[in-house]
């Protein structure tokens, strides 16, 4: 006969439900907002552009939002939660609970009585279809992906240099914002931006990131939620994404240099090649250099902005200035400026598989970057806004390299100096950075055998250095034909736009998860359950379709090459999985059984159905032993 033994790590062995408790009085509250709020801004907003705004602009939930989001921050200052924890957010309400119910103690008790008194003593209730298993949802490693392993490298310090190389390096490309909206108006939204956009989509990024660890990263997570065709839909996005994205600051950086020493087309392109070898070079070496370097680079970046903020602190600031707001706000400029100085928050999970003890690691490191974030964006605007030299300069004649002016006119032509090698540092941190996370992102898509005949030489990683080296090498080749031969704006309306829908996409996965697989094992959850979730989720969505909105109706070229881009990804998607690649792509979510008790009494459970041990010979905590019957023959 088959002896079956469930065997369960104690790392694995922690797993409990829980329910959650909403009271009455709570949910009509919540309700109650809901429902003021959407009938109040029906009526004040009746244009359909206002309204779309006010899905997350409206005040009842946008203050219940605000303060949410601030007391959780303040309780894990105390050190009263964990600012993660899966009851966190309930522990606010007396009336809300994770506890269990009575069933569920039941429950316990009986598991408790059955390992101290052995298992024939207490037969099973039929009635009771309660299943004393309860599954434990675990995300599967394709098994391409599991010869060549990334290194742990990455620690608390590396990581917050990666995220904020990828995300803001510097103040540099902000000056435009300025231009279309004012100072104030600047700062307000670089104040919001991170609430709206930055801290939510952290937070799914961080769960997301530990439930399904994976390179691929927002591929991964869409591809074991979503159908096949949808994930080609994102591969595609993602692509072209990493590929724009890292174009533009080759091209940044060649017409820095161009205006300065006048360089022709060929002397442009000869730095942008050179500037992209040397890159992927430190790439190939591996992310322990690039994580180095981008801490470096994170405060080589801060230095311009620092200094001029102290120089100016002894003259004091013009708040009238400051305070300024023009009349006709570009906002199709403004609102994808300020944003873009905020997108990349998602980059880290390209390398969560690289990072040494990610639960505690990922969080820190997103809370600093906050700080950093608006310690980089703030300064060089009130600077900027109160230096005397530039009190006659109008705000729309700020443009791209204006802050090497406002250096000037702090602290003279050395502090100009300084301010233009940081921003050449800016750029070369930045594109090392975005080359090690988007190299990893298409290794990813290698994983999920996402290219025929490709995705094998893609996923490699070279054993001496533990790198993507032929993902990185595909990487830096078409970076640098794009930025050869496309212009600079070009390439930042294509980003944005892309940006967007990749982002989406990934909230609506963290969304679907956690209505969908609630037994899906996450080592960190972003706090709070599903309403929380909803926020987290909801508010960046919306906020990323108005952007879209706002970026189309810009340019009638761009919006009719973004409807083209949206459904002709999708007709493409949908046609090319339908029928070269029915079957899909590798990596899943699987089921898996445990007790919470086995880890106490070491219990051998044997209630599992015979059904279930048959349809599961080799599962991975089942030891199968081979015995002998009483006729004294041996089944394997």
């Amino acid at each position: 006969m088959r002896t079956c033994t469930f065997l369960f790590p104690p790392s694995l062995s922690t797993h409990q439900s829980t329910t959650i408790l909403l009271a009455p009085s709570v949910r009509k509250l919540f309700a109650d907002t809901l429902v003021f709020a959407a009938m109040h801004q029906l009526c004040i907003y009746r244009r359909h552009t206002y309204f779309v705004l006010s899905l997350f602009f409206f005040p009842p939930l946008s203050f219940c939002y605000f303060c949410l989001l601030g007391a959780c921050c303040c309780r894990q200052l105390k050190g009263k939660g964990n600012f993660l924890e899966e009851d966190f957010f309930f522990s606010f309400f007396p009336e809300i609970s994770t506890r269990k119910t009575e069933r569920e103690r039941e429950r316990e008790s009986s598991h408790s009585q059955r390992a101290m008194g052995g298992i024939t003593q207490i037969e099973a209730d039929p009635a009771d279809t309660t299943r004393y298993l309860s599954p434990t949802v675990r995300f599967r490693i394709p098994d391409g992906d599991s010869e060549s392993r990334p290194k742990t490298a990455l620690t608390t310090l590396t990581l917050l240099g990666v995220i904020y190389t990828a995300s803001i390096s510097g103040g540099y490309g902000l000056e435009e914002s300025v231009s279309a909206g004012g100072p104030l108006l600047t700062i307000i939204f670089l104040f919001l931006i991170p609430f709206l956009w930055g801290i939510p989509v952290s937070l799914c990024v961080a769960e997301l990131s530990c439930a399904i660890p994976s390179n691929a990263g927002p591929i991964m997570w869409v591809n074991v939620s979503c159908a096949s065709w949808f994930t080609f839909c994102t591969v595609i996005w993602t692509a072209f994404l990493n590929f724009v994205d890292n174009s533009i600051y080759p091209t940044v950086l060649a017409d820095y240099c161009a205006t300065l020493l006048h360089l022709n087309f060929f002397e442009k392109t000869l730095i942008k090649v050179f500037f992209l070898g040397i890159c992927a070079i430190i790439n190939i070496v591996g992310v322990q250099v690039v994580g180095t370097l981008s801490v470096g680079v994170m405060l080589v970046t801060l230095l311009p902005f620092l200094l001029m903020f102290l120089l100016q602190l002894p003259y004091g600031f013009d708040w009238e200035r400051i305070g300024y707001v023009p009349e006709n706000i570009n906002w199709s400029v403004f609102l994808p400026v300020v944003a873009w100085n905020f997108s990349g928050f998602d980059s880290a999970g390209n390398v969560i598989e690289e990072v040494s003890n990610p639960n505690p690691t990922f969080i820190r490191a997103l809370g600093l970057m906050i700080i950093s974030a608006l310690a980089t964006y703030i300064p060089p605007i009130l600077v900027g806004a109160s230096a005397e030299a530039l009190a006659e300069t109008p705000f729309d004649e700020w443009d791209n390299g204006f802050w090497v002016k406002v250096g000037e006119a702090v602290g003279g032509y050395a502090m100009a100096v300084v301010v233009t090698v940081g921003g050449v540092i800016s750029t070369v941190g930045l594109m090392t950075t975005l080359l090690a996370t988007t190299s990893r992102s298409l290794a990813g898509m290698g994983t999920l055998n996402a290219f025929p005949y490709l995705s094998g030489w893609l996923s490699q990683y070279d054993p001496k250095y533990g790198t993507p080296i032929n993902a990185t090498l595909v990487n830096a080749v078409v970076t640098c034909l794009l930025s050869v031969f496309f212009s600079f704006q070009t390439l930042v309306e294509l980003d944005q736009i892309l940006y967007c829908l990749r982002l989406i996409a990934i909230l609506v996965v963290f969304l679907e998860l956690r209505f969908k697989q609630p037994f899906l094992e996450r080592p960190y959850r972003a706090p709070g359950g599903l309403i929380a979730a909803s926020l987290w989720g909801g508010v960046p969505i919306a906020f990323s379709v108005v952007l879209i909105v706002v970026s189309m109706f810009g340019s009638v070229v761009l919006f009719f090459g973004t409807v083209v881009l949206v459904v002709g990804t999708m007709v493409i998607s949908y046609v090319g999985v339908r029928f070269f690649r029915p079957e899909g792509f590798a990596g899943e979510l699987v089921e898996e059984y445990e007790d919470a008790d086995m880890q106490t009494y070491g219990t051998v459970l044997e209630h599992e159905s015979n059904e279930w041990r048959k349809t599961h010979p080799n599962h991975t905590f089942i030891d199968c032993e081979v015995s002998e019957d009483k006729g004294g023959q041996k089944h394997n």
